[in-house]
């Protein structure tokens, strides 16, 4: 009944365009998908995204027995009939192809998937070798297959030559990977029960299944419609449950919904809420979370929250259809393609469905209510989970929630709170005393844009680039936490939020982050020790709401002291949550690698004190008195001309000055050697629980290009030879590097490591143990610390780095990064940075891991 239910309203949505809409859609066009003459179908996409490189992936359908599936998948990543003595692994390995955390192959209840990522194609006897590589192990298994190939390929070439290896191997059985699947609904529902090692943090789980979109028409637009209100339900419930929450005080670290769809694997499709709370109000939480979703499936939805909810899925659609695909999205699509049916058609021609076919409010809001009340269930298709930070058997929390829910279908005045949805009205408004000229125009060097002064001394930097329909914005004011007297320790990390907790234009600060985010602005503000920073993107047709929205927080905010002290309560929830995360032990190790310093980006618990509020405003109301000590950075979208004269009409709103900000000195403490410590990850509420090793370390390095270049060869050359070295050991690991120019010129080096899943490894690999990932660790960085780099893999290495940098620099994120470091703390880490590549030495690369071993080091080993 369900089943049908659901499937009827989305047809209802597509009724109007049905004979038209309902029929397959094409591939995109960088999308070429072909049948070989042994029945493998294959998949190559053209993607620039990371230049000289691509993905490749092998899907099987299993054997039927999966233990002998997974001995066979191992043992061909050590033994092919073309490669003769040489295991596959190894040149695996000798490329610096590493595992990642399923190691080389992992494996699905419907299929075996073969995953190789960033394989040098520019090479071709690399692509040669692996193509083999790829029909050797096709040809160990009779059962319908797939190959797909993302990345920087020429398809009609790489097909000639895919063609060609495929002659080695025989026909394949059948057309397909079975459809076995069938919904079978259930009328109880189901409860588990976990624990977390944090302090007073606890969950809820609530997850409503639902049928497979058919396979047939996984290839037209009803997944399409189904992700649609999928995405008005999570909306809708992230809001209320909020609101709600907000109104009886009860703190909420993270509401989040989750639609697991029918390209995202072979099961039941998946609706899913977790709710993050506070341990001692847990009861209320449980209660509170079941009030929403009764008076939801009860009452449905009002005319406005659908209005917002569609609002915000259209500029996020709008949004997506200009964001270019990584090689690793382009894969899981095609593997989803071939598994499920799934359309490969592009982001744009979905988005162009739901720009044109949009039904009166009012019917879509009868739509969507229905599709509500047939989802949300307090019993039927339901599995609520229970995460506290101890492990209690409460089935009490079952019957709560149940009980709750029947009360609020029955009773219309237990409704929960419900949020408010204002307009754009109250922002603030250009008049004739915002208006200003231009002063001059000239071009700027760090985003090869244009830079123009206006006559209140303001700067704005602006480069129209390829984005299709948004743009991308940054303001930067100097003068940062150094400045602001009397802060505590720690403190400064929190000084950003304290204007997202501000009351703008007369509207709460809820009201007005749901105002930014209904209109597909996000904005978001962070203040580190030099300068105080707004930024986020929009769309294009969105400028003058972002200029008045800027405007509104600079000359119209008030302190709300209710919204801080909810704020707090919840933040404090979220910085324990965040101990187990990666950014969690990132924090733990800075913590012991710079000691005591003042002034961290990451933020603490018990370091936000009563008077911050207060600190901060007074922060805030000076840097808006001088808004012409910093740049306005725009990159996107948008026409110079238009823009020009819209700046004029509102740049004279920012409070200017003829005061300009120096740079503040802070002396930062950091240890020297290296220190090992051991942990369990449970016990110390660290970490996701496994065993992993972690190592930060960082050094004092003069900052020039040549340095920043020879720093990020290093790392490339590092990355390579972590790949070579985990691999007997089982594991995989990551590298991240960022170099610092203020307070002092320094770089920072985080390299994680961890064990991959033994049925992905090579046969007669597994994993050794975290000592083991310490040991081939230390040896890889040994390695390439003493053995200067040959002059092959010096080359190699620069010409990925010249990739890198040409993909990160012709990004919006890129420039405006480049261009508020310039303007923030006087340095240009873009110019040059060709010569400055072609000036790293193997002497320069070797000079970065000498600094580095004499400066300080952090190894952790988590247990």
């Amino acid at each position: 009944m369900k089943r049908f239910l659901i499937s009827a309203i989305f047809l209802a949505v597509l009724a109007p365009m049905q004979a038209q809409e309902l029929t397959t859609l094409q591939p995109a066009p960088e999308i070429t998908t072909t049948q070989l003459p042994n029945g493998i179908t294959c998949y190559v996409t053209t993607n620039k995204e990371a230049k000289g490189h691509a993905d490749f992936a092998l899907v099987q359908q299993p054997l039927s027995d999966r233990q002998a599936a997974v001995t066979q998948a191992r043992r061909a990543l050590v033994k092919l009939p073309h490669f003769g003595n040489r295991r596959p692994c190894d040149f695996l390995a000798g490329l610096g192809i590493g595992y990642t955390e399923r190691g080389y192959v992992s494996f699905q209840n419907n299929a075996t998937i073969y995953d190789f990522r960033k394989v040098p194609v520019s090479s071709q006897a690399v692509a040669d070798s692996m193509l083999l590589m790829l029909f050797d192990i096709a040809e160990l298994s009779p059962n319908p297959q797939a190959l797909i190939v993302c990345g920087d390929v020429d398809p009609a070439r790489f097909n000639d030559r895919i063609r060609m290896f495929s002659m080695t191997v025989s026909q394949r059985m059948g057309e397909g990977i079975n459809d076995n699947y069938s919904w079978t609904p259930k009328t109880e529902p189901s409860c588990y029960f976990t624990s977390n090692p944090l302090n007073g943090v606890a969950s809820i789980r609530v997850s409503f299944a639902g049928p497979r979109t058919p396979k047939a028409q996984m290839n037209t637009l009803q997944p399409a419609v189904s992700k649609q209100y999928a995405s008005y339900l999570g909306d809708i419930i992230e809001n209320r449950i909020r609101a709600d929450f907000r109104e009886q005080d009860i703190p909420l670290a993270e509401v989040r919904f989750r639609y697991y769809d029918s390209a995202s694997g072979p099961g039941d499709e998946q609706y899913t809420i977790t709710v993050i709370t506070a341990e001692d109000r847990y009861d209320d939480a449980v209660r509170r979370v079941a009030t929403v979703l009764a008076d939801l499936d009860s009452r449905g939805a009002v005319k406005a929250e659908l209005q917002n909810a569609k609002d915000r899925f259209q500029n996020e659609t709008a949004r997506d259809a200009g964001t270019p695909l990584t090689n690793s999205e382009y894969v899981r699509r095609c593997i989803s393609a071939y598994l499920y049916g799934s359309t490969l058609a592009s982001e744009s021609t979905i988005n162009a469905f739901f720009k044109n076919g949009r039904l009166p409010l009012e019917k879509e809001l009868e739509l969507f209510n229905r599709f509500a009340s047939a989802l949300l269930d307090s019993q039927a298709n339901l599995t609520i989970g229970f995460d506290t930070p101890r492990a209690r058997l409460r089935t009490d929390l079952a019957d709560t929630f149940r009980n709750t829910w029947e009360c609020v279908a029955a009773n219309p005045d237990a409704s929960p709170a419900k949020p408010s949805y204002p307009d754009s009205l109250s922002l603030w408004k250009a008049n004739s005393k915002s208006r200003v000229k231009i002063k001059s125009e000239s071009k700027d060097p760090i985003s090869g844009g244009e830079l123009w002064t206006f006559t209140n001394g303001m700067k704005v930097v602006f480069r129209k680039t390829a984005e299709k329909g948004k743009f991308h914005y940054a303001m930067l004011l100097r003068g940062g936490a150094g400045k602001v007297p009397f802060l505590k320790p720690g403190e400064s990390a929190f000084i950003g939020d304290m204007l997202q907790n501000s009351e703008i234009s007369g509207m709460h600060p809820n009201e007005f982050l749901t105002m930014m985010i209904s209109n597909g602005i996000s904005m978001n503000s962070s203040t580190s020790l030099s300068d105080l920073r707004i930024e986020g993107t929009a769309p294009s047709t969105k400028l003058q709401m972002v200029l008045r929205s800027l405007l509104s927080v600079a000359n119209e905010r008030r302190q709300d002291p209710q919204a801080v002290a909810y704020y707090r309560k919840c933040e404090e929830l979220r910085i324990e949550l965040s101990r187990l995360s990666q950014e969690g032990v990132d924090n733990y190790m800075y913590n012991l690698l710079c000691p005591s310093y003042a002034y961290p980006e990451y933020k603490k618990a018990g370091c936000l004190s009563d008077d911050l509020p207060a600190k901060a405003e007074k922060f805030f109301k000076e840097q808006f008195s001088r808004c012409q000590d910093g740049v306005l950075v725009i990159t996107g979208d948008l026409v110079a001309e238009d823009l020009k004269k819209t700046l004029c009409n509102y740049l004279g709103g920012f409070g200017t000055s003829r005061i300009f900000d120096a740079l503040p000195k802070a002396s930062r403490p950091v240890r020297s050697g290296i220190s090992t410590y051991t942990l369990n990850s449970k016990e110390a509420g660290l970490g996701d629980g496994s065993q992993s090793v972690h190592l930060s370390a960082t050094a004092a390095l003069p900052y020039n290009m040549v340095n920043a270049m020879s720093v990020k060869v290093a790392m490339i050359a590092l990355q390579k030879e972590l790949g070579r070295a985990l691999a007997p050991v089982g594991a995989y690991a990551s590298i991240n590097s960022r170099i610092e120019v203020f307070p002092e010129e320094r770089i920072f080096v985080q390299i994680h490591g961890a064990a991959s899943e033994e049925r992905g490894l090579p046969e007669g690999i597994s994993y050794a143990g975290p000592y083991e990932i310490l040991a081939a660790i230390r040896n890889a960085i040994d390695k390439v610390s003493s053995t200067p780099l040959d002059p092959a893999t010096l080359n190699a290495c620069k010409d990925e780095l010249l990739i890198r940098e040409e993909t990160e620099l012709q990004s919006d994120l890129g420039r405006i990064n480049a261009v508020l470091t310039r303007y923030g703390v006087s340095k240009d880490t873009v110019s040059e940075y060709k010569q400055g590549i072609a000036s790293v030495t193997a002497e320069s690369v070797a000079s970065v891991f000498k600094a580095l071993a004499s400066g300080g080091c952090i190894e952790t080993v988590l247990l």
